[in-house]
């Protein structure tokens, strides 16, 4: 487990940061830390205790935390961040807003979702390149071809001179047949925004 990008304790001293849980709860606020036995260790190397206003938090409960600007106008209290990895064409076009409904299978993992969550895309080959997006919606199918016939798919991130050759199948490059089966399959539609 790392903390934020490996800064350490010591360089988080009176900053404002936020800290997701590993059950997803997020918090924001100033951190407080027992600098004198933790000021060179950085988190995930050992047990360790961090403050933040009145909760204090155990590394083995934190999934990650982060440095912030303090926003006093933005509620974070509730929020579920979920995480995912994303190829670069994907990410790009997530980034650039050219993608809005992202393709996956309505496993275990992604029954968790909620619309109003956020998500956390990092790139799969470069980790610390990230996107945090709003969930608006979830489009659940029984299979690829049914979201295909039902979504449009410029919003699944295909430009308009490659709606005619796209096709549920461009799935399989993820997703077998009998996943697909299995778990039915999700378009979750999200949206960028500067409040995350």
């Amino acid at each position: 487990m790392s903390f934020g990008s490996g800064k350490k304790y010591s360089d988080l001293n009176e900053k404002y940061i936020r800290l997701v849980t590993q059950d997803g709860e997020i918090f924001e606020g100033e951190c407080i830390y027992n600098d004198e036995e933790y000021n060179e260790v950085t988190i995930g190397e050992k047990e360790a205790s961090l403050m933040i206003d009145d909760c204090c938090f155990f590394v083995s409960q934190i999934q990650y935390a982060r440095e912030i600007p303090q926003k006093n106008n933005y509620i974070w209290s509730g929020r579920t961040e979920h995480r995912m990895k994303l190829n670069p064409a994907p990410f790009e076009k997530i980034e650039s807003g050219a993608k809005t409904i992202e393709m996956r299978l309505w496993d275990e993992k992604r029954r968790r979702i909620k619309p109003g969550d956020v998500i956390r895309f990092s790139l799969t080959d470069d980790p610390d390149e990230v996107i945090r997006v709003l969930v608006k919606a979830l489009h659940v199918y029984a299979s690829f071809d049914d979201l295909y016939a039902s979504l449009p798919l410029e919003k699944l991130g295909y430009r308009e001179s490659e709606t005619d050759t796209a096709s549920p199948r461009d799935m399989r490059a993820y997703y077998t047949a009998e996943d697909e089966k299995e778990n039915g399959v999700v378009g979750i539609e999200i949206e960028l925004s500067e409040e995350i």
